[in-house]
């Protein structure tokens, strides 16, 4: 057994395995050896944690208010019900870490990672995200009220059961992303990427969607009215049944899109594309389709009353039972172009 010199105690255990609580105006310098230490319940509020890296660390209930976190890594940590209202998260990471019901309030994260971890429940009301990538990540219950997404990714997340009303997004990342379903009325998703979401049977009344791309979306039956959509991107997207009355469709593309029994009625499409579309039994009355190639598309039993055709190019289209009087002042096939469509060579 080894002895120690009299007068001299056991050295104490190293720092960072004790139980430490209150850290209001510490300084956690570079290369912080944050292994495995038992913060649960710390406060931590104004703390300066710049560039320090805490790894499998329980930080549950820790209170990190306005503490600064700029380039700070947790990795396997457990920060469920932590605070971290007002802190300063620029260039954060957040890696395999529980975040359950954490509380991110009123934050303004720069450039933050969030991989392979656990938001569920956890609140991001009024933050203001820049440049944050969300992945592989639960959010399940999240709530989002007032948040504005910019530059912000976010794959494969299914928005049913988060709250986000008034968040805006904007050139955010959300392909492959559910809102079926949802009350959308008046969202902005201003050059945001929506490919192959699932927004059918949403409702996005007045919606500000410009430039937005849908490309493969599931859009049926969902409700665009009065939406803003001009320059967005609807190619090859399901919008049968949806509704798109008086909608802006400026210089939109819906090139190979299902309009199948759509209700364009109004809807505003000068310039727009809807080469190859299928809108079979759609109404288009009152639509304004100036300028607008419908070149291929299949209008059988659509409606176009009192809608502007003028210089639209319907060349090669499938007009069976349409209704389409003012087929005059449009531009119908052109034989030269539907002899080159159709040419074979002869050997």
């Amino acid at each position: 057994m080894r002895s120690w010199p009299p007068g001299h105690g056991r050295p104490a255990p190293p720092r960072n395995q004790g139980k430490l609580h209150a850290f209001s105006t510490i300084e956690v310098m570079t290369s912080c050896p944050g292994n495995k230490c038992d913060l649960s319940g710390a406060r931590l509020g104004g703390a300066r944690l710049n560039e320090a890296v805490f790894i499998e660390c329980d930080l549950s209930g820790a209170d990190l208010a306005g503490a600064g976190c700029h380039h700070t890594a947790f990795h396997k940590c457990d920060l469920s019900r932590a605070v971290f209202a007002g802190a300063t998260l620029h260039v954060a990471k957040f890696t395999e870490c529980r975040l359950v019901h954490a509380r991110f309030d009123g934050t303004a994260p720069v450039m933050v990672m969030v991989i392979k971890s656990d938001l569920s429940g956890a609140s991001l009301a009024q933050v203001a995200l820049d440049r944050t990538v969300f992945f592989e990540t639960g959010m399940k219950g999240a709530d989002l009220t007032g948040a504005v997404l910019k530059r912000t990714s976010l794959l494969g997340v299914d928005f049913r059961s988060m709250r986000i009303d008034g968040a805006r997004f904007e050139m955010a990342v959300l392909n492959k992303c559910c809102f079926r379903g949802m009350d959308l009325d008046g969202a902005v998703f201003d050059l945001c990427q929506l490919q192959e979401s699932d927004l059918s049977g949403a409702r996005l009344e007045k919606a500000q969607l410009a430039q937005a791309n849908f490309k493969g979306a599931s859009l049926a039956g969902a409700n665009l009215d009065e939406a803003r959509c001009d320059r967005a991107l609807f190619i090859e997207a399901d919008l049968q049944g949806a509704t798109l009355r008086r909608a802006g469709l400026e210089q939109a593309l819906l090139d190979g899109a299902n309009l199948s029994r759509a209700d364009l009625s109004g809807a505003r499409l000068r310039e727009a594309a809807l080469r190859g579309a299928s809108a079979r039994d759609a109404s288009f009355v009152g639509a304004d389709l100036t300028h607008a190639d419908l070149s291929g598309a299949d209008l059988e039993g659509a409606n176009l009353i009192h809608a502007s055709l003028y210089r639209a190019i319907l060349h090669g289209v499938r007009d069976e039972r349409a209704v389409i009087p003012g087929r005059a002042v449009a531009l119908g096939t052109d034989s030269a172009r539907a002899r080159a469509e159709n040419f074979t060579p002869p050997y």
